[in-house]
């Protein structure tokens, strides 16, 4: 609109002064007066063009910004939604977004579906408090620009930072090395932490510790869920909308999120109501309390009940009330001694520290061997056995490799078959720390 102003204000101030040059030239002749009323005829046609021109650019700049919410022709996840499948401006007002913020609510709706059904933290999202935490963070970090975002725009944009979850301040950047000497410090307190380290736009299909380099497809991270990032790119450049839908869903930060928790939510932080003196009596119950044997007998399926119990509840005092349940019976099994001993205990703990896309960060404690009673004597401590052992039990209930990077926030790669592939998982679980797997009589 600048651009449209200026051009108006000068048509005025050029058209009084050839007015007054015309006046001056009609006391001398006629021909001087027909020619200034030409060259005036000129410089209007070329000021008409200007204006032309400025209000076309207006009109694109129009198109970049959301649509009024009475122009809605549909609603997803509670909002309206355009006749291009854009949410409508309710959407920005309640999530606190700039009206250039296009976000495209099919996208939106499969990144939520996508999260309810697989993180365990949620049974509901409020999507629209989730993506304007992220945009406070984000636009903390992000260049001022105008338009569209440019590859030289988007590696201007921090990859490594930390930030505070309550403030939403980005408290510092990082460089990689200060990023990987950062998280190495974490510590079991480190989940009650209010500052937490993010990634702008990780390389999660790499293996190695480089997965937290910044990729160079910033929408690979969350291709997954099938954001709808064709409806964010122009030729070589992606719309703040885009820019901003790619740093959420693709950092795969949790801490973003709000909404209704499980108690894997409420444990991981993810609950405004529920305050960090609560989440740790609430671990210190579970830990007072250890399910220490296989209930079963079959310690693959008590183990997955196990981890998915905190999952499954969303009311603290009827999740304990299950748990000392499971406890009683795990009990009874120990004293009939018909099942097999498994320290559920320490795996539970270490398991659920690293599932549901990493919503619990701390560290995990050193594990005790694992003991099991049999008929045979003799001992084995193997690593391919050891390895076998736990894949068998994750695989009996999870038969992908990507049901288990769900679950547990692991990366692998496309062959989880081998033994080597799944140590690498292991390690990553932090399970590398147990010394080994007695069976014997």
């Amino acid at each position: 609109m600048i651009n449209s102003v200026n051009s108006y204000s000068g048509y005025n101030y050029l058209s009084a002064l050839n007015n007054e040059n015309s006046k001056a030239k009609i006391s001398d002749n006629t021909k001087e007066t027909n020619s200034t009323n030409t060259s005036n005829q000129v410089n209007n046609n070329t000021i008409l063009s200007s204006k032309q021109t400025n209000n076309t650019k207006d009109i694109n700049n129009t198109s970049n910004l959301v649509r009024d919410k009475s122009q809605a022709l549909n609603q997803i996840l509670g909002y309206g939604v355009d006749k291009e499948g854009f949410f409508t401006s309710d959407f920005n007002e309640v999530a606190g977004l700039p009206q250039d913020y296009k976000i495209y609510a099919k996208g939106m709706e499969n990144l939520v579906n996508y999260l309810t059904t697989n993180s365990g933290a949620f049974t509901n999202i409020d999507i629209a408090k989730s993506l304007g935490r992220a945009y406070q963070v984000f636009s903390q970090l992000a260049p001022k620009v105008e338009g569209n975002f440019t590859q030289e725009d988007i590696s201007n944009i921090p990859q490594w930072f930390q930030w505070n979850e309550q403030t939403l301040r980005v408290t510092k950047t990082y460089t990689k090395e200060e990023y990987i000497s950062a998280t190495s410090a974490r510590n079991e307190e480190s989940a009650y932490n209010v500052l937490k380290n993010g990634l702008s736009f990780p390389s999660l299909n790499k293996l190695s510790v480089d997965f937290i380099d910044k990729n160079a497809d910033i929408f690979e991270p969350s291709r997954k869920f099938n954001i709808g990032e064709n409806m964010y790119k122009n030729a070589d450049t992606i719309s703040k909308g885009g820019i901003l839908m790619a740093f959420f869903a693709g950092s795969q930060n949790i801490h973003f999120f709000r909404g209704e928790t499980t108690i894997s939510g409420k444990l991981a932080g993810l609950d405004d109501n529920f305050s960090v003196g609560q989440r740790k009596e609430l671990a210190d119950f579970m830990e007072n309390n250890p399910i220490s044997y296989s209930i079963t007998g079959d310690i693959g399926k008590d183990l997955i009940n196990l981890l998915t119990l905190t999952d499954k509840f969303t009311n603290v005092d009827e999740f304990k009330q299950e748990w000392l349940k499971m406890k009683a019976k795990s009990n009874e099994a120990q004293m009939e001694n018909q099942n097999t001993e498994f320290n559920f205990s320490s795996i539970f703990n270490s398991l659920r520290s690293n599932k549901a896309i990493n919503v619990i960060k701390s560290e995990t404690k050193p594990f005790k061997p694992i003991q099991g009673e049999s008929k045979n004597k003799e001992t084995y401590k193997d690593d391919n056995i050891r390895s076998e052992f736990l894949k068998k039990l994750l695989e009996d209930k999870f038969s992908t490799s990507e049901e288990l990077k769900i679950l547990f926030g692991m990366k692998t790669s496309d062959d989880d078959t081998s033994n080597d592939n799944f140590r690498k998982i292991i390690s990553q679980m932090g399970l590398n720390n147990i010394k080994g797997i007695d069976i014997r009589a």
